[in-house]
């Protein structure tokens, strides 16, 4: 059982095909470097820990622009490297979220993003000076939408000093707990 299968082909016919097997959100390509058949299917990326994430709940099989731009989706740098981008689903402890995911062939597969944010719209995208980069749009529960782009090569900026947070007393109300929170700084929860 498979998703939306994505593609790249170079002029050379050079190919790569992407999917993920919906069995257990495990990536999955074939690649050539040139005409001729694709070598055998390789996993991409380690193997989520958990099956069920948001992925395959967010999948819809009918086309590919329904996948919430989170399937995968394939690019050749002009170097002649694939590159493959996905949202990857995550578990910390009870919560569940997607990340932004990109592989750089012969193996370099890194995740960008955390679980304040979903991952959506993932793709590769290639700048003016041949590098490779990820943009991605992430949503907070709240609704508000940031974009990302991250080029290969670029340093990361470093993470700001997290605020300190302060909690009230913890409240029974209705259908659950209020837990009231003030942070020093801005900041973002999430709950579960």
């Amino acid at each position: 059982l498979f998703g939306q299968p994505t593609l790249a082909l170079r002029p050379d016919g050079a190919a790569i095909v992407a999917w993920q097997d919906l069995t257990d959100i495990q990536t999955f390509a074939i690649r050539r470097n040139g005409p001729g058949p694709f070598g055998r299917p390789e996993k991409v990326g380690a193997k989520p820990e958990d099956a069920y994430g948001q992925e395959l709940a967010d999948f819809d099989g009918d086309a590919p622009a329904e996948d919430g731009g989170r399937g995968p989706r394939a690019e050749f740098a002009p170097d002649g490297r694939p590159v493959l981008t996905w949202a990857a689903s995550h578990v910390l402890g009870g919560l569940n979220w997607t990340a932004a995911t990109v592989a750089t062939f012969p193996g370099d597969v890194q995740t960008l993003g955390g679980p304040l944010r979903d991952a959506d719209s993932v793709t590769p995208v290639i700048i003016p000076d041949g590098r490779a980069a990820i943009a991605w749009s992430d949503v907070s529960s709240g609704g508000d939408y940031r974009l990302h782009l991250a080029i290969e090569g670029v340093p990361a900026a470093p993470d700001p000093p997290a605020p300190a947070v302060e909690f009230g007393r913890i409240v029974q109300i209705h259908q659950g707990l209020a837990v009231p929170f003030r942070c020093s700084a801005a900041c973002a929860a999430r709950h579960r």
